[in-house]
């Protein structure tokens, strides 16, 4: 993120759960994010099964009299097919093999002809992109994009990618890529991932293993041995150093392992460029080719898909293809995954194609890519239409799975009460199965205005005894109740606690596709609950777009002293503790990212932010989940939920907390009215290795409080009064963990008959007493500048400051 008042929103799935902030636009930064995604949410399915649920073509289709059978047979007998067919396989088998310009070009033309044969046998309920044939572009874009299908002009300007070379591409609009290839190793063979079945049905491998299956290029050869160990896409499969030979280079199946990684990674760039604008995607298309041999990949935020190989010279293969192209330019733009929420994002040129049009010249960055579009939002319950103008996107995620969250600054456009707010739109993909942030927050408000109402009583009860002793002539008593009735005036006039949490001004859930306009996501989570599986499992979660509006807050990083960053922290502590309390919240996800500020008659508000992760605690202390992985953002995440599947606890926020001030402190260097400038700190910037398990993470955090004598070192001077409560932090959390490695130790020893007893007991709510709100408070209580610790006045929360 950048500049003042960015809300960031950690997304809780996928790789991109653990950055802290904005990644940087370059490939290296998103490169790692997108190779986890790959390793962990890539599933393979057979072709036929892509075709009925990713494409919706009918089950039967392939069946003598159905119109699918119908049109493909058609074509099959069309001369202008043939020799359309005939020459593209003449340059797939030029020898040598064919340059990947000149093989595109002519992909794209063979592609072409057989869409204007489709155009001409189809019915009526063939869909043209809106009123335009959807076309293949035939040249070859800046070496990169080989055989885009689309209605859009890619020569207008418009959208940004990470490398300048990208700009004539509208990417988030962009409808479908065909990424070509002149090497056996670019199609993914699914070896080692998981595989979805039919119940009954064979292995979507069968095909590629059958000795029926044709080799590339129409030729039978013997498939390499090297197969099956080059299929397997894994964290050390990127980064590891290359085994050497005996004359000092890399073995041959070291390094076709690296092309094979390579090939996939490439594909899954495009689909991430498609999706990374939530507002814009709900899903995307793309169809590795290698010459006569193609497959069809698919992504949306919670699974990479890719089907089975098929071989354009079989009859099977051949109908296959031609049925895909069919269903291709049936689908509505919904079903492409275009979403309509942004208006006047594209115009209509006198040539009859799209172009992304914007007024602003100006805008160069993929930043500004939303910069003076309109969002339209409906207020259901008012019937009231609100539009938005959107500014500059703040933040969004660097991954393919996860909720995809994306910040965007914003004005509004008719809505009175808004006209002079700062707005932010956040949208996100979150998990049907949770309980969304925005009840959560409805929840809070609730019981903060029933406590003032009870107080309101409570205090009217007050001064109604203060007049009776008064009549009595009790007068020292009735000044005491007077003083009681005084302070519940001061502390609940306003609940203090909503002063601390966001401001959400609407919020809208938009559930995609209908029985009349079927979408990918809700057939492939019927499939996948039903479906078998080889080489392991697979959970598909399936998501609502949520877009809510927010009064825009400030990143706790530009805070402009530290007296301020110590008053956030201790509201950030309290706030947390009475969504616990009152509302029975747990946050879950506490995070440099979450924890934000307002400004309220000059004064400082810290604000728990984003409650997308956050549960009733009769949910998590009953153990029901309510999504598919243990939640936070890893880098400040408890060393227990890292290291073991357990439940997430009221000190494991506590613990996150601790994590965040030491941070803050040990990677930055504060300078008043400047950012923060960011530090060297390799004992702790590994805590933000995306190729890291959990579980490594964990022991990383688990070596720190074993080594630790005195955190002085590591803390930049600049944030030198946070010393004293960070080594009182680590010192209780170290004394914890050593305590909880004894008991383990003590539990793996015992024995039935140890003294007639059970087995130890240790208590996990606090890490055996060294981490609670009265050891958190002390570690807050120790900051040596004077800072507002009277915010909730007579609250009982306030007690474990005063013996600080």
């Amino acid at each position: 993120m950048s500049g003042i008042g960015a809300p960031a929103s950690q997304p809780d799935l996928g790789n991109a759960s653990r950055t802290e902030e904005q990644t940087q636009d370059v490939w290296e930064e998103y490169d790692q994010y997108i190779r986890g995604d790959l390793s962990n949410h890539r599933i393979y399915i057979s072709f036929e099964n892509g075709l009925h649920n990713l494409l919706h073509v009918p089950e039967d289709w392939n069946l003598p009299g159905k119109e699918y059978h119908r049109i493909t047979h058609t074509i099959l007998q069309d001369d202008r097919y043939k020799i359309s067919r005939d020459a593209y396989f003449q340059i797939c088998d030029g020898k040598p093999g064919p340059v990947e310009p000149s093989l595109c070009g002519a992909q794209a033309t063979f592609y072409n002809n057989t869409i204007s044969l489709i155009n001409q046998y189809c019915d009526a309920q063939y869909h043209k992109g809106e009123g335009r044939m959807l076309r293949f572009q035939e040249d070859h874009l800046n070496n990169f994009v080989h055989c885009t299908l689309s209605n859009f002009d890619y020569k207008a300007s418009g959208y940004f990618g990470p490398s300048k070379d990208w700009d004539p591409l509208v990417w988030p609009m962009v409808i479908h890529i065909e990424e070509s290839g002149n090497s056996d190793l670019a199609l993914d063979r699914g070896r080692h991932s998981p595989r979805a079945k039919k119940p009954g049905k064979e292995d979507p491998l069968s095909a590629y293993l059958s000795p029926s299956f044709q080799g590339f290029s129409g030729k039978k050869r013997k498939r390499k041995s090297i197969e099956s160990t080059t299929d397997k896409i894994s964290h050390t499969s990127q980064t590891s150093t290359a085994p050497a030979r005996s004359d000092g280079s890399p073995p041959s199946a070291w390094i076709e392992n690296q092309k094979v990684a390579w090939a996939r990674l490439y594909c899954a760039r495009y689909l991430w460029e498609m999706l990374e604008i939530s507002v814009r995607r709900s899903h995307a298309f793309l169809v590795p080719v290698n010459r006569d041999h193609l497959q069809l990949m698919y992504a949306d935020r919670s699974a990479v898909v890719t089907t089975s190989i098929i071989n354009l010279r079989t009859p099977e293969g051949e109908a296959m293809f031609l049925a895909m192209l069919i269903a291709f330019h049936r689908l509505t733009p919904k079903q492409w995954g275009l979403l309509p929420l942004v208006k006047n994002s594209f115009t209509v040129l006198s040539s009859g194609n799209t172009a992304y049009h914007r007024e602003d010249d100006s805008i160069t960055t993929k930043r500004e890519c939303l910069r003076g579009l309109e969002l339209q939002l409906q207020d259901k319950i008012k019937k009231l239409s609100m539009r938005l103008m959107l500014e500059d996107i703040l933040y969004y995620q660097p991954g393919i799975i996860g909720r995809g969250t994306c910040v965007i600054g914003a004005r509004s456009r008719d809505i009175k009460e808004w006209e002079d707010q700062d707005l932010v739109v956040k949208v996100s993909w979150a998990s049907e199965n949770r309980q969304s942030d925005i009840s959560l927050l409805e929840l809070a408000r609730r019981k903060g205005e029933e406590l003032v109402k009870e107080r309101k009583v409570k205090q009217a009860d007050l001064f109604k005894e203060v007049e009776n002793l008064q009549e009595s002539g009790k007068f020292e008593e009735a000044t005491a109740k007077s003083h009681d009735a005084q302070s519940l005036v001061e502390e609940f006039d306003k609940h203090w606690a909503l002063n601390h949490l966001p401001n959400i001004l609407h919020s809208e859930d938009f559930q995609l596709g209908s029985e009349n306009e079927p979408m990918p996501q809700t057939k492939l989570a019927l499939f996948f609950s039903k479906a078998e599986y080889v080489n392991g499992e697979f959970k598909y979660e399936t998501r609502v777009l949520r877009v809510s509006v927010q009064e825009r807050l400030y990143k706790m990083t530009t805070l402009p002293s530290l007296v301020g960053y110590a008053q956030v922290f201790y509201d950030i502590f309290l706030c947390h503790r009475w969504l616990y309390d009152y509302p029975y919240i747990l946050h879950r996800d506490i995070s440099s990212g979450n924890i934000m500020y307002r400004i309220i008659d000059g004064k400082i508000y810290g604000v728990l932010n984003d409650l997308d992760l956050s549960s009733l605690r009769k949910s998590v202390e009953g153990g029901e989940q309510t999504s598919l992985q243990r939640t936070g953002t890893p880098p400040y995440m408890a060393v227990d939920l890292l290291r073991r599947d357990t439940h997430h606890l009221y000190r494991h926020d506590l613990e996150s907390l601790g994590y965040v001030n030491l941070l803050l402190c040990c990677r930055n260097k504060f300078v008043p009215g400047n950012p923060l400038e960011r530090l060297p700190q390799p004992k702790l910037n590994d805590w933000f290795d995306a190729k890291a398990s959990w579980f490594d993470l964990g022991g990383r955090k688990l070596a720190l409080l074993v080594e630790f004598t005195n955190i002085n070192s590591l803390i930049d001077p600049s944030f030198q009064d946070f010393i004293p409560g960070l080594n009182r932090f680590l010192d209780s959390l170290s004394r914890g963990s050593a305590a909880q490695t004894i008991w383990k130790s003590a539990v793996r020893n015992y024995t039935a008959t140890d003294a007639g007893q059970g087995p130890p007991e240790f208590d996990h709510e606090t890490l055996g007493g060294t981490i609670s709100f009265e050891s958190i408070a002390a570690f807050l209580g120790s900051f040596k500048a004077r800072i507002n610790w009277d915010r909730p006045r007579t609250m009982t929360l306030h007690k474990a400051f005063a013996n600080s």
